[in-house]
């Protein structure tokens, strides 16, 4: 009984903690070649970090987009697609923009990536073929 107790109380531990990390991406700007991103998180409140362009690279692609509680079992062959923003910081995912997920829109996460792209962050396209998405 005792070792039930502890695992589970490891459990709901670990779920808080989880909760505590979790974050979202809510703002984006990009001024003298930083760019600076406004996280929203769940149990805190905004956090604010900023990257050297320089030191950053995106990708823009087509991938199916999975709705976090929902896409499971049969339902995960019936995932919408949509154009998904990922950015990279020292070859290491910062975040990704998905449309339809937390507010951001596909026309949005365009204009961020064309924003990356004029102010000099290399694109990645050979990574997935015909799926990406190359920006002008």
């Amino acid at each position: 009984m005792v070792v039930i107790v502890v695992f589970f109380s490891i459990i709901i531990i670990l779920w808080l903690v989880n909760l505590y990390r979790w974050s979202t991406v809510k703002y984006l700007n990009i001024e003298a070649g930083v760019l600076y991103v406004t996280y929203s998180r769940l149990l805190r409140r905004r956090l604010k970090k900023s990257y050297p362009l320089s030191e950053i690279d995106f990708i823009y692609r087509d991938r199916p987009i999975a709705d976090r509680w929902f896409d499971v079992g049969l339902n995960s062959r019936m995932a919408r697609r949509g154009n998904v923003l990922t950015v990279f910081w020292k070859q290491t995912a910062l975040f990704d923009l998905e449309p339809g997920n937390y507010g951001w829109k596909d026309y949005g996460i365009r204009q961020v990536a064309l924003d990356l792209k004029h102010s000099g962050v290399k694109q990645v396209v050979d990574k997935y073929g015909d799926k990406d998405v190359v920006l002008e």
